[in-house]
């Protein structure tokens, strides 16, 4: 299987649980990295028609206040071989509608092992910007899954210049809305000789990846990725450390 940039497999049996909330007040306002209401868009595969490696890609530009730095670059990879049974799989920038909010909607047929990406500042590729942010104060990630259909792997590569730090979860199927945490102190500097790590307080770009851990159909939905600081209550689940 492939990845847009390094990341790595975790156990079920790793992830954390928390519902204890943090005695100490929340002092800075919450960071949104994207609440998808810069769209629609739409990236898909068509299995049928597959016979090679497919990867595509779509970018987007919306105001600051809703994607951090101003664009989005939206990624879905699919081996011919990770597809046997030749099905489909795409991505939907949704718009918000009736009783639905404004998503990410992730969907893969059975038996694809499917690689969606979500990249923001200098992770949107050669010659993207920069977003230069500043997250001290800050103490984790945050995305607001409106559901999953199967149990995932997901990833977060953080990026100062050719420095980075990654953090990895697998999460179970979810029937309900949930909030999954990744806390900062949780990350793994890249590889030696990528410069030991993201620097936080100046940080350059943001991916977050995605990849079905199981053989069946499945399909999920996110309505927000946000920063939150330090003092916030926790969320639904905390993702461990990689190797946790």
């Amino acid at each position: 299987m492939r990845r847009f940039f390094l990341a790595g497999f975790l156990p079920f049996a790793a992830l954390a649980v928390f519902f204890a909330p943090s005695a100490r007040a929340q002092s800075l306002p919450n960071v949104t990295i994207d609440d998808f209401t810069a769209g629609p868009a739409t990236v898909s595969i068509a299995g049928a028609k597959q016979t090679a490696e497919i990867t595509k890609q779509v970018k987007q530009s919306g105001a600051h206040a809703h994607i951090l730095g101003g664009g989005r670059l939206t990624s879905l990879e699919l081996l011919l071989g990770n597809n046997v049974f030749l099905q489909n799989a795409d991505i939907t920038i949704a718009e918000a509608h009736g009783t639905a909010p404004a998503a990410v909607v992730f969907g893969q047929g059975f038996g694809v092992d499917a690689l969606f990406g979500l990249n923001y500042g200098s992770a949107r590729g050669p010659g993207s910007a920069s977003f230069h942010a500043n997250f001290t104060g800050y103490d984790r990630f945050r995305v607001h899954f409106i559901g999953i259909s199967a149990g995932i792997d997901m990833n977060i590569l953080a990026y100062t210049g050719a420095a980075y730090t990654q953090w990895g979860c697998n999460i179970p199927g979810l029937l309900v809305p949930t909030v999954v945490d990744f806390p900062f102190v949780n990350g793994s500097p890249g590889l030696a000789g990528s410069g030991g790590g993201a620097n936080l307080a100046a940080l350059d770009g943001l991916l977050f990846e995605s990849e079905n851990e199981s053989v069946q159909a499945s399909a999920l939905g996110i309505s927000l990725i946000e920063i939150v600081p330090a003092g916030t209550p926790a969320g639904d689940i905390t993702c461990p450390p990689i190797g946790g």
